[in-house]
């Protein structure tokens, strides 16, 4: 086998045990919060707490392994890094804000993130920056950056992000399925032994749901999986230089299972037949096919092997900044809003 398909099996393998582990664990009520921070101090003498949660944990280790893996994808590609870390940071200040601003206008929330959102802004707004690129690029002399490749590096890995992101939902209890009481007997019999059943009054499936202790459709776990099997079905492709295929079949893909799950959650989506986020989903594949089609892409792509890629992820300043990246995304989406804790502090005598 080549080193690209040891890659890509080595990449299945380390997902799937996580995966297995986390279905399990992930639902549990101790696995929400990772820590507590004082804040201010209460009239009693106990503190108010700031919650740090595994949901900022997993939604930054989603991050962190999606600009990773773009890296070596774009190294594959010979993209030279000036260009790659433009489009990195572009993306970033883009997408990241999104998730929050959308969520706003949709869910009508100021305390909430939506990935669905994020990646809406991010697939309208991608071709244009590598356009932009390309043109103050050519004045420069620099290499053009090929297009639809780098889309389709892209799209693969935003749906591996958006699978790794489905733990944190498993954590927070947020995107929650149906109650499985409610679905249809076929569907009760098939998921009878996968449902997902979250403890603790803080879990949002709880809290706002009222389904703590009740077995509900897996919707996180199943769109995990699915996810990760479109975004490796796409790496395929793409690391045979198939890169319209790869491009089209990712986000066709997600964007259509991201249209038919929303009929199995409960999570409130905002109002109407079809939630804004169906909308927006059944209008990327569109926009997408519409810029394969008008985008000259007249770069040639001579790829290089994975392993220059992995090479650059391995470079000590690489790694520092993922680093820094990953605590961003931590402190940005791990401080818990919608949470409290209250602290006290004693002294074991028994100890002294």
């Amino acid at each position: 086998m080549t080193i690209e398909l040891w890659f890509v099996l080595g990449l299945a393998f380390g997902i799937g045990m996580l995966f297995s582990w986390a279905f399990r664990v992930l639902p549990r009520e101790q696995w929400q919060m990772v820590a507590a921070v004082p804040r201010s101090r209460r009239s009693d003498g106990s503190w108010e707490g700031l919650n740090l949660t595994w949901y900022g944990v997993f939604s930054a280790n989603a991050y962190v392994f999606a600009v990773a893996l773009l890296l070596v994808l774009m190294r594959f590609l010979q993209v030279p890094p000036q260009q790659t870390a433009t489009i990195i940071i572009a993306m970033l200040a883009v997408c990241v804000p999104a998730s929050k601003l959308v969520a706003r206008l949709i869910e009508r929330r100021r305390f909430t993130f939506t990935v669905a959102g994020a990646g809406f802004v991010g697939t309208l707004f991608l071709p244009w920056l590598l356009v932009g690129i390309n043109h103050f690029g050519g004045e420069l002399d620099s290499p053009r950056v090929p297009v639809i490749a780098t889309m389709a590096a892209v799209s693969i890995c935003f749906a591996f992000g958006e699978a790794l992101g489905r733990l944190a939902c498993l954590s927070f209890g947020c995107c929650y399925g149906r109650p499985l009481s409610e679905c249809p007997s076929g569907l009760q019999k098939l998921l009878a032994n996968w449902s997902i059943v979250f403890f603790g009054k803080t879990k949002k499936a709880a809290f706002e749901g009222h389904h703590a202790g009740r077995p509900l459709v897996p919707i996180q776990a199943v769109t995990a999986c699915i996810l990760t099997g479109v975004a490796i079905a796409g790496l395929l492709l793409f690391l045979s230089s198939q890169f319209v295929a790869a491009l089209l079949t990712t986000v066709v893909l997600t964007q259509l299972w991201r249209v038919l799950s929303e009929f199995l959650r409960q999570d409130d989506r905002g109002g109407g037949s079809l939630s804004g986020y169906q909308i927006m989903a059944l209008l990327a594949p569109a926009y997408v096919i519409a810029v394969t089609l008008l985008v000259n892409d007249s770069s040639s792509t001579t790829p290089a092997d994975i392993l220059s890629g992995l090479r650059v992820v391995c470079e000590p300043l690489t790694i520092l900044l993922l680093e820094v990246l990953w605590l961003t995304i931590f402190v940005y989406t791990g401080c818990s809003r919608v949470t409290h804790s209250i602290i006290e502090f004693d002294v074991r005598h028994d100890r002294v």
